[in-house]
């Protein structure tokens, strides 16, 4: 009996990482799903190519992040790269949602840098536990544009 008991318990040991919830996301302009993507990565790059005639008028470039574990009184930011700095970053006061970012916003860069890199992290609220807490940064799409 106690052997039977030992082996259920490693094996839920190595069986609760595969099983594990992750981070994940779904990219939206307006209403169409554009890209996905879950963390941690494979080697591979989202990338999103958005005709010109597309970055025109009010739509809105749609993010829908959900966490692994939610934690209340934690905040959002999206930053977007070229390929050496960054040029804009955005903050939400909650980190698992529906984001909203104008196209407007995301033009602008567009046409000045043709081709721009999204990544997120999350934070908390609170100022003093935000400075003694690393942040990951996790990239979510390249986005470029296409005449």
């Amino acid at each position: 009996m106690p052997k039977i008991t030992g082996l259920l318990i490693l094996c839920l040991c190595f069986a609760n990482p595969l099983f594990a919830q992750k981070d994940s996301w779904k990219i939206y302009l307006d209403k169409k799903l554009l890209a996905q993507g879950v963390e941690p990565r494979s080697s591979d790059t989202t990338l999103i190519t958005l005709k010109k005639s597309r970055l025109s008028g009010k739509k809105m470039f749609r993010i829908e992040y959900t966490e692994a574990n939610p934690v209340s009184l934690w905040k959002r930011t999206f930053i977007f790269y070229d390929q050496n700095e960054s040029l804009s970053s955005i903050d939400f006061n909650t980190s698992s949602g529906m984001f909203s970012i104008p196209m407007d916003r995301i033009r602008s860069l567009l046409i000045e840098h043709r081709r721009i890199d999204l990544y997120t992290f999350s934070e908390p609220l609170d100022e003093k536990l935000a400075s003694a807490i690393r942040i990951r940064r996790i990239f979510v799409c390249r986005i470029r544009m296409k005449e």
